[in-house]
């Protein structure tokens, strides 16, 4: 609520895959069709297997992650997590800055870095999987031409640092 509040709009995939619905496949186009990832990291998080094929799906197609932690974590969480820097959502004097209120404002100045570019992205990433999932021709039109073809390459000039071009879109 507290991101929707400030304009965003959360996907969670405890509410957004159906029962019965393939959910490695259906997580992957959540994954896919946002512009950046929120990984709330736990101790049970931190060990799941399911958790770290969602942090390396996110890493693949070149999003955002930004791990929160809503209490302390002793696990060991995947390595793409533990190189990143996370927002506590916890109080504790060993970290200045922990806390709800801070932890909110740190996830929503996180969230608009950059957000045009990772909007852009997005829709790159589907339009590549559109034409990837279609033949490979030069006449599809899934395919990127004239104008649109020149802003996606001005696009990937302008990648920020700590950000790739994915190579789909590539």
């Amino acid at each position: 609520v507290a991101l929707e509040d400030r304009g965003f709009e959360p996907i969670l995939d405890r509410h957004n895959i159906d029962a019965a619905e393939n959910w490695r496949e259906r997580l992957g186009a959540l994954i896919l069709s946002c512009d950046a990832v929120a990984f709330v990291l736990t101790d049970n998080s931190a060990a799941s297997p399911i958790c770290a094929w969602e942090v390396e799906e996110a890493k693949r197609l070149g999003k955002r992650i930004i791990p929160v932690a809503p209490g302390e974590v002793k696990s060991p969480p995947p390595q793409a997590l533990a190189d990143l820097n996370w927002i506590h959502f916890f109080a504790t004097d060993d970290i200045p800055g922990s806390g709800m209120f801070d932890g909110l404002r740190k996830l929503e100045h996180a969230l608009k870095v950059d957000l045009a570019w990772l909007r852009q992205q997005t829709v790159l990433q589907e339009q590549a999987a559109r034409w990837s999932g279609r033949e490979r021709t030069a006449d599809s039109p899934h395919l990127l031409r004239g104008a649109l073809l020149q802003e996606a390459q001005e696009w990937a000039r302008r990648t920020p640092p700590g950000s790739a071009v994915p190579d789909e879109v590539r």
